[in-house]
């Protein structure tokens, strides 16, 4: 019942096309996911940490804590920062790009046709053209 309620996929697939598209689309929705929620966590985190030392500094270091924040010193140089917050996104993207590509490569597979119809629509009817060679049974040659 829940999974009913709540169903963030999509509909079942008819083809292997959609199928591996069905797949790409859960493998990156993962990755969404864990990102708006570290986001959403440091968000919070920091929000709470910043209203309550300002809002109610207990110690002289709160208060030395808040100078310091004010002026920027500790927040502005720091290697192993710059490092985490540039080296996760690109793991993340490597991650995504992965699958994606592999994606692109079976889509890129074109199947052998047993049957090429050219369409055309003029203003009152619609005209049938079949191109090449005919490879299909004649009884279902005589219903087109």
């Amino acid at each position: 019942m829940f999974e009913k309620l709540f169903y963030l996929g999509t509909t079942d697939s008819a083809t292997p096309y959609s199928n591996v598209m069905n797949w790409l689309h859960q493998e990156v929705f993962f990755y969404l996911v864990l990102i708006c929620v570290f986001v959403l966590v440091l968000m919070v985190e920091l929000i709470s940490d910043f209203w309550f030392r300002f809002r109610f500094p207990f110690k002289i270091d709160d208060v030395l804590n808040r100078i310091t924040v004010l002026n920027g010193v500790s927040y502005t140089h720091s290697s192993v920062l710059e490092v985490v917050w540039t080296m996760f996104p690109s793991l993340i993207l490597f991650a995504i790009a992965f699958p994606s590509l592999d994606m692109l490569y079976i889509l890129d597979q074109v199947a052998a046709w047993g049957l090429c119809l050219k369409v055309t629509g003029h203003q009152w009817y619609w005209s049938y053209e079949v191109i090449g060679e005919l490879s299909l049974p004649q009884r279902v040659l005589d219903k087109i």
